[in-house]
C-alpha cells in the first residue's frame, strides 16, 4: 500500500500494529464470500442449472469457494484495510489543505528542535 493517500495526503501508517484489526474485517468479508457461494450454488440447483447438495458433493462447494477466495484475496486485503481505517479517520472536505498544514506544522517543529539542539551543543 501507499504510505500516503495519493489524493489527500492522509498517512495510512497510523502506528505500528494499527491494521491488526483489519484481520477481523477480512474474516467477516471471507465469511460473507463463503455464504454467497453457498447461496449461489443452492439457487443454481433450484433453477436446475446444476445438481448440488452440500452433503453429497462438498468438493464442488470447496473448490469454487477456495478458487474465488484466491482470486479475490488481493481485493479483500485492500478492502478490509480501507474499511478498518474508515472506522478511525473521518471524511473531511478540506482534507488536502488540512494535511498540508499539518505537515508544514510538523516540519516547523522539527526545525525548531534541530535549532534548539544546535544551540545546546554550542
Amino acid at each position: 500500500m501507499y504510505k500516503r493517500c495519493p489524493n489527500c495526503g492522509e498517512p495510512f501508517e497510523r502506528e505500528p500494529g494499527f491494521y491488526y484489526g483489519a484481520a477481523y474485517v477480512s474474516y467477516g468479508l471471507t465469511i460473507a464470500l463463503w455464504v454467497a457461494v453457498l447461496v449461489a450454488l443452492i439457487v443454481f440447483d433450484a433453477v436446475g442449472l446444476i445438481d448440488f447438495s452440500i452433503m453429497e458433493n462438498p468438493v464442488l462447494f470447496l473448490s469454487i469457494g477456495i478458487g474465488l477466495l484466491l482470486v479475490l484475496l488481493p481485493l479483500l486485503y485492500r478492502l478490509s484495510r480501507a474499511i478498518w481505517i474508515n472506522f478511525f479517520v473521518k471524511y473531511r472536505e478540506d482534507a488536502i489543505a488540512f494535511n498540508k498544514a499539518r505537515e508544514t506544522e510538523k516540519e516547523e517543529k522539527r526545525k525548531d528542535r534541530r535549532a534548539e539542539s544546535n544551540q545546546a551543543k554550542d
